[in-house]
């Protein structure tokens, strides 16, 4: 966690976070993708090595979300990964949204296989 939350802009736009995630295969990755959708919304995919919390069970399973790395959340269109977001940072996350979500983006995606 960097504690510089605050600052750091709450939306993250979709040319960034795929340029990190391409980045991420040549490095460790230093942050982590939350997938808060519902399971019948994961037919278009999931991010690869997303982890999915769906954002009604995201305050009793907050506990599965590290905190040592930023934290890139997702939906379909990015209203309730920004929700999602800033309940993280409110809960002491380095944590971004997603802009739009899953339905305009045109990066690497994975079947969820759960």
């Amino acid at each position: 966690m960097t504690g510089d939350s605050d600052q750091t802009p709450l939306e993250i736009d979709q040319d960034t976070l795929r340029t990190m995630i391409e980045e991420s295969a040549r490095h460790d990755r230093a942050f982590a993708l939350l997938d808060v959708r519902e399971l019948f919304e994961l037919i278009r995919g999931i991010l690869p090595q997303a982890i999915l919390i769906p954002m009604g069970q995201l305050m009793n399973r907050i506990n599965e979300i590290p905190k040592d790395r930023e934290i890139i959340c997702y939906c379909e269109h990015g209203i309730r990964s920004e929700a999602a977001a800033l309940f993280l940072r409110s809960q002491g996350y380095d944590a971004r949204s997603l802009a739009e979500g899953m339905s305009t983006w045109k990066g690497p995606v994975a079947e969820y296989d759960g």
